[in-house]
């Protein structure tokens, strides 16, 4: 089960920066693991460009005596999904869910390359 909290994106340059940083530290990946309080395997697929985002971004910048990020913006599509939200009842919400449900289903069958990831 994903854990809570918000999901930090994750791109090449914040890989490319933590790998720096580790060697500079002498830190192995299980070290960071291991301070972030994270699995392991979640920072492999980070570091390998496997994972796209986690929940951990905030153990893992203080693990390497980073600042803590700052909460993403949230897009245009997302701001606007949450207007619709916080306007519909217990029933129109599980309408939207249902209907998100089937959509990433669909993307999932279809395989595609925009298929979102899990948010660890």
């Amino acid at each position: 089960m994903p854990r809570e909290g918000i999901a930090y994106r994750i791109d090449n340059d914040w890989r490319e920066r933590v790998e720096v940083r580790m060697r500079e530290k002498g830190m192995t990946r299980a070290e960071l693991a291991r301070l972030a309080k994270c699995p392991r395997s979640l920072v492999t697929e980070l570091l390998n460009g496997d994972r796209h985002q986690t929940t951990y971004l905030p153990e893992m910048h203080k693990a390497l005596g980073w600042d803590p990020p700052q909460p993403p913006l949230p897009s245009k599509d997302s701001g606007e999904l949450s207007y619709i939200w916080d306007r519909l009842d217990e029933t129109g919400r599980e309408a939207l869910i249902a209907k998100g449900r089937v959509e990433l289903d669909r993307l999932l069958k279809r395989g595609s390359k925009d298929s979102p990831k899990k948010s660890n």
